[in-house]
């Protein structure tokens, strides 16, 4: 399957839909660039499902977070390690902005299950700023591609469709854990997630808190794997030395170097184990919403 090429689906979508779900779409150079930054739900599932390649489906459902409703994301993927690993994994850096999308697979300095060859790349980047010219004539290089067939999917992470796109990376977050483990990723049928979508902070700062604290305190995971492992009791949150902390004190801490940061601490609050070789359901880990409260400043 020639994922980039499948994405363009996705795309076309969007661009066809783009007034109706208040987007904007525009040429820079010779490249697309398709600004998700005022865009709803809509604009969310389908920026979402690119950044995953169109190999996972995203939804919407509630979550109950002391007693107060809120929406929540519901990811899933018959094929976790290419649509999550591969494409959603954000590792790309594209002049300070934050890259993920099926165009990683085109790159050779990304770490992705396999590396793939197409006519067209696609790519979304966490940003509030319109990449130049230049950066996209240089990237389309990278990526192999004609420049005008690039396409780039932009949206700030104070945005509606950022703190979408952030609570659906929870079982990216999950392999992520489990592959700096040591787990054999290739033993994962699929995956299910649901986390709550943090409401939209007023700067990109506090924002990234918000929507790392979803994860980390709200997320629920549901893994079917061929084999079990005692790696899965040390995936959840709750087994970081930084537990208990908010984000945006703990970004602070690390003098505010992500890098710096107990990788352990980006990681799910749940996850259930079904293991197909034996049968077994198992649960590790639990939401905290307390900490959620805290976060998402919500007033009684």
């Amino acid at each position: 399957m020639n994922v980039n090429e499948t994405t363009l689906e996705l795309v076309e979508e969007l661009i066809a839909w783009a007034e109706e779900i208040n987007i904007e779409v525009f040429q820079v150079g010779e490249s697309t660039i398709i600004d998700c930054s005022k865009g709803g739900y809509d604009a969310g599932a389908l920026y979402t499902m690119a950044c995953q390649g169109g190999l996972a489906t995203t939804g919407f459902t509630e979550m109950d977070i002391n007693g107060t409703m809120f929406p929540a994301t519901q990811n899933y993927t018959d094929n976790p390690v290419l649509a999550c690993i591969g494409c959603q994994k954000a590792d790309l850096n594209l002049d300070g902005a934050i890259g993920s999308g099926p165009a990683k697979l085109l790159t050779t300095e990304c770490n992705t299950p396999e590396k793939q060859e197409s006519d067209f790349a696609v790519l979304t980047l966490e940003t509030d700023k319109t990449p130049t010219k230049e950066t996209l004539e240089k990237f389309a290089d990278r990526c192999g591609v004609a420049a005008n067939c690039l396409y780039v999917l932009t949206a700030p992470t104070n945005s509606l469709v950022g703190s979408i796109q952030i609570s659906a990376r929870a079982i990216e977050t999950t392999l992520y854990r489990l592959q700096r483990q040591g787990y054999n990723l290739e033993n994962i049928i699929s995956g299910f997630a649901t986390t709550p979508i943090p409401p939209i902070a007023e700067d990109p700062v506090k924002a990234m808190g918000r929507t790392n604290d979803a994860v980390i305190y709200g997320s629920k995971v549901h893994l079917t794997t061929k084999k079990d492992s005692d790696k899965f009791k040390k995936t959840p949150s709750k087994n970081s030395e930084k537990y208990g902390k908010p984000m945006i004190e703990v970004y602070k801490e690390a003098d505010k170097d992500f890098y710096k940061i107990d990788q352990d601490f980006f990681a799910p609050a749940q996850i259930t184990v079904n293991t197909t070789n034996n049968g077994k359901l198992k649960k590790y880990g639990e939401i905290n919403p307390q900490q959620l409260k805290k976060s998402f400043k919500i007033e009684d």
